[in-house]
Parts: C-alpha cells; sequence; structure tokens
C-alpha cells in the first residue's frame, strides 16, 4: 500500500460516518436560525436590491457561532480554535480539528469549487494535500508524511434557505484547483437526522430561537 492510500483510509477511519453526523446540527439549527430570522423580520429587509449577500453571511453567522468559545455543542469530536482568515479586514473562522485533520468551514455558490477570496488563506493550509495525489511517487509523498491534512467543508444553501443543495469535505491540492479526494456528505448527515430522539430535535429548535434573539439583540446594539 503506499502512503497516498494509508493517508486516504486514514481519513475516512477519523472521519467515520458517526463523526460525521455530529455536523448535521451545526449546519441545520444555523440554517433554521437564518430562514426564521429572516421570515420574522421581513418588513426590515423590505429591499430586495440591496440585500446582495446579506442572507449568505448572517447563514455563515448563524453556522460558526455555534463553534465559538462557551458554544461548542456537548460530545462534539473534534476540538475548535477560532482564526483569523483576512489581516486586512480582521476576519476570524472557526477551524475543526481531529487527529492530524483540519477542516475549515465555507459557504460556496458551487460545488467543490472554491471562491477566489476564500484561496489565499487556504493555499498554505492544503498544500500536505498533495500527498493524496495517486500520482505522486512514494519518495515524494513521503516529504509529506508529518504534516497535517486540510479539508475545506463546502456547502451551499438551496433557494431561500430551505436546506442545503450540497455538502462536502474537499481536499484540494495546493493549487486549489482539483479535488485530491472528497467525502459527500448529505447522505452521512442524514445519519444523525435517523439518530436523534425527540428531545434531541427540540434542542436543536430551541438553540435556533436561542441564536436569534441574540443575533437581533446584537443587531440593535
Amino acid at each position: 500500500m503506499n502512503l497516498s492510500s494509508e493517508k486516504k483510509e486514514y481519513i475516512e477511519s477519523t472521519l467515520d460516518d458517526r463523526t460525521l453526523g455530529h455536523l448535521y446540527p451545526i449546519l441545520e439549527v444555523g440554517q433554521i436560525a437564518c430562514k426564521d430570522f429572516f421570515a420574522k423580520n421581513r418588513e426590515f429587509f423590505d429591499i430586495p436590491e440591496l440585500l446582495n449577500n446579506v442572507p449568505g453571511h448572517i447563514l455563515t453567522y448563524c453556522i460558526n457561532k455555534q463553534l465559538a468559545p462557551g458554544k461548542i455543542p456537548a460530545r462534539f469530536p473534534f476540538s475548535v480554535s477560532i482564526e483569523e482568515i483576512n489581516k486586512n479586514n480582521k476576519s476570524n473562522a472557526p477551524f475543526l480539528k481531529k487527529g492530524s485533520i483540519t477542516i475549515s468551514i465555507l459557504r460556496c455558490r458551487s460545488r467543490k469549487k472554491l471562491d477566489s477570496s476564500d484561496k489565499i488563506y487556504l493555499a498554505d493550509r492544503c498544500k500536505s494535500n498533495d500527498i493524496l495525489d495517486g500520482q505522486l511517487t512514494y519518495l515524494e509523498s513521503e516529504v509529506f508524511g508529518d504534516e497535517n491534512l486540510h479539508g475545506v467543508l463546502i456547502y451551499g444553501a438551496q433557494k431561500e434557505y430551505d436546506g442545503f443543495e450540497f455538502a462536502d469535505i474537499v481536499f484540494f491540492d495546493n493549487h486549489l484547483r482539483k479535488a485530491n479526494y472528497s467525502i459527500n456528505i448529505m447522505d452521512k448527515l442524514k445519519i444523525y437526522r435517523s439518530q436523534a430522539d425527540e428531545s434531541e430535535k427540540l434542542k436543536n429548535l430551541l438553540n435556533a430561537e436561542s441564536l436569534i434573539k441574540e443575533i437581533k439583540k446584537e443587531m440593535e446594539v
């Protein structure tokens, strides 16, 4: 077995179905909170020509906020850090980590395709993913043996933010042009939905309502 295959097996064992299942409530609650927020404030958001990407940014905020210190769900299988991704505008974003795998979370317009604004900070993080390219020789891939792999959880929202069109964890090459390895987690996310009992679902909905109140309060400041 070559090192590329070994690393792919490591990804599959580290990001197993149960682990990926914990990502579902993060996305689901964020989507519910965003949709309800706009539904309850339609009078304020009454000029669609000026909205542009506002709903998308609110969705990103609702999802990322759940990964802030003190808000991470119990038994969440990843460690989370908030790191700077843009020095110019001081933008921060959460990063998940388990073992030697880190994951960033991005909303994108196209499946498995990064927006140009995100490529700057991801270039260095994804450079070690070339170990997953089966075309590398064993000696070439050995160079990356101890490096962390970086996946990007890319999600796309449906119209009116009623669910998601796609959600994939993609391990891009160091040029961010192709996927050296990817996981379609839409089916994986359903595992959480099928396993969750009614009390867990209710808790998720209550979390969504709490998020809505917090967002509205912060907008009033």
